[in-house]
Parts: structure tokens; sequence; C-alpha cells
């Protein structure tokens, strides 16, 4: 705690000192950028330095996290800091339970009792973010999931377990490679009851310019003008049509995580909700038109007859939950 404070208490200063409440957002931006290159590294030294640990660069890409015999293994893409700051979780940690003293997420980790291929900060935050998508919607025997946004899968992995061999789980992503680990995870964790589909989910079906960064995280090109060049086409469908080209007799739970396009998502099937009433969580953190989409979300399910609400997980997340008014 103390090593904590000491490297937030560096950061308040410089802060203090550049007069960011004051600044404008370009500046902000521009700010942002200068951290992410200069004081970034510095924090993660001093991270590595208070804790005793051990960094090493390694071939392929790949760094490694040690400390009196314990070590971790991860991307040089992951977040370093992040994981300099929870080494000791990844060892200490119930969900992690399983691995040994020797952790290697370039290649397969136990996470929630599931074998898995994913990224080391992904892991950190599987317990508070994926198990508090249901605090107000427990799933059950037989349930019909929709996990929007599955990116490798580890709702899909709690989600089925929860709904057992009755239920079925359809598990979108839209991005080849995440698509990739995901099918890798349920294939070796033998799910019979997981149905992946490689889209995104939309206010129609059709194609729309899908952004990724080198973090690995994606999202729908909003602004043509401002893509990047590594913009391209993906497929998305609406929960409307792809309830009726599956059969569906309902849907019971729909989580979401798809980078904003929730806007659009929900926006384009109010009238099909008003008439198949579902439970639903949706991660509302990003922003649109300068605000996070939670107060547009909760506007929408209010006109198709639902009850929506906003709150922060564990990870100071924002969350919106919905169900149909009673």
């Amino acid at each position: 705690m103390i090593r904590l404070g000491f490297e937030d208490s560096f950061v308040r200063v410089v802060k203090r000192i550049m007069m960011v409440e004051r600044m404008s957002e370009s500046q902000k931006d521009k700010l942002r950028q200068i951290r992410s290159r200069f004081l970034r590294p510095i924090r993660f030294r001093f991270a590595c330095l208070h804790r005793g640990i051990k960094f090493e660069r390694l071939p392929g890409g790949k760094a490694r996290f040690s400390r009196a015999g314990r070590s971790v293994t991860v991307s040089e893409s992951d977040d370093l800091l992040l994981i300099a700051r929870r080494f000791d979780y990844f060892f200490s940690s119930e969900e992690m339970r399983g691995n040994g003293n020797n952790l290697d997420f370039t290649r397969e980790v136990v996470l929630l009792g599931f074998k898995v291929r994913t990224r080391a900060e992904c892991a950190l935050w599987a317990k508070p973010i994926l198990l508090e998508y249901n605090k107000h919607s427990p799933l059950k025997e037989g349930d019909v999931v929709l996990d929007c946004g599955a990116h490798h899968g580890l709702y899909t992995l709690i989600a089925s377990r929860a709904v057992g061999e009755t239920g079925r789980v359809y598990s979108f992503e839209p991005d080849d490679r995440n698509y990739s680990i995901l099918a890798g995870n349920v294939k070796r964790n033998g799910l019979r009851n997981v149905v992946l589909v490689r889209a995104g989910v939309w206010k129609d079906d059709g194609f729309v310019s899908f952004e990724g960064s080198v973090d690995h995280s994606y999202h729908v090109s909003f602004n043509p003008e401002s893509a990047l060049g590594n913009a391209r086409a993906i497929r998305v469908v609406s929960l409307k049509s792809f309830f009726e080209s599956e059969g569906l007799s309902r849907i019971d739970f729909v989580k979401m995580d798809i980078e904003g396009a929730e806007i659009e998502a929900i926006g384009g099937a109010l009238d099909f909700l008003s008439r198949h009433p579902a439970s639903f969580a949706i991660a509302s953190y990003h922003i649109r038109d300068g605000k996070p989409t939670c107060f547009a979300l909760e506007e929408m399910f209010g006109k198709a007859g639902y009850d929506a609400w906003t709150e922060e997980n564990s990870a100071g997340e924002k969350i919106t939950h919905a169900r149909k008014s009673r």
C-alpha cells in the first residue's frame, strides 16, 4: 500500500505542476500521449524496483517478471505496468489456482477453473468484471445467453458452465485474431453448448468499418475520416435478425461489451426487445459524443418498457443493467 501511495503521489504532483484541470481537451490528449511515452516507463521502473521484481525481455516479443522463484511470462504488448503492480495476485488469488509458480500467458494458463489462452491483464480483471455481469440476473440451467463482444471467451466459459447441457451460449466476436483464441478456448474445454458467431452486433445486417490497435483492442469506426490505416470491414448482425435466423424462441440474458456500438445495437432493436424481453448487462463506459453510453442506453431501454440503471463494477467501469418492467 505504501508503494502504491508513493507512485500515485508522484503522479498527483506532476499533474498539479502542469495544471491539468485547466487544460482544454486537446491539450489533455497531448498530455496523455506524452505520459504514455515518457512518464509510464518511469512509473514502471518504480513499480518493479519497490516490489523487488526482476524484469527481462525475451526473444519473440516476450517479457518475464520474476521474484523469489516465481515468474510470469507475457507478451511485450501487454500492460507491463499493471502486471508489475499486480504480480502477487497471480499466485495468491483463488481464480488463478492450479498454475504453480511459473505462469506463461504466451501459452496456456488455468483461470477460473478453465484452461485458456488470454492476455495477462484479462486474467487480472476476470473475476470483478466477468462474474459481476450477472449480479442482478443470475444464470440458471437451460438459459439462452448472448455474449456480444466475446473477446477471448472468458465470459462465454463462465456462462456455459452456468446454463448447463440444456442451455445455449451464442458467442459473438468479429475480430479474426480474437475469434481464433475464443474458438481454441471453447475447444480445449470441450464445451458443447456454445455456438460461435464470427460477427459483431449492430442495428442491422451488413458490414461496418472496424479498427484495431497495437494493444489488441478493437472498435467500430464511427468517424470514417479518422479511421486508422488498419481499418477493415467486418460482418455485423442485428439482434432481431439473429434471433429469427437461429429460430430462437427466447433470449434470457445478453452480456454486451462492444466498444460503443451498443448505441446502434440496442437502438436498432427497441421494437424487437419490447416484444421479446431479456435481461441485459452492458459495458457502458465507452465515450460517444463526449459522454459515456450509459445515459443513452438508459433512455432507449425506457422507450422499450425496460427498467434500466447503471452501476460501477469493482474495476470502476460503468455497467448498464436492464430488464423488462413488470
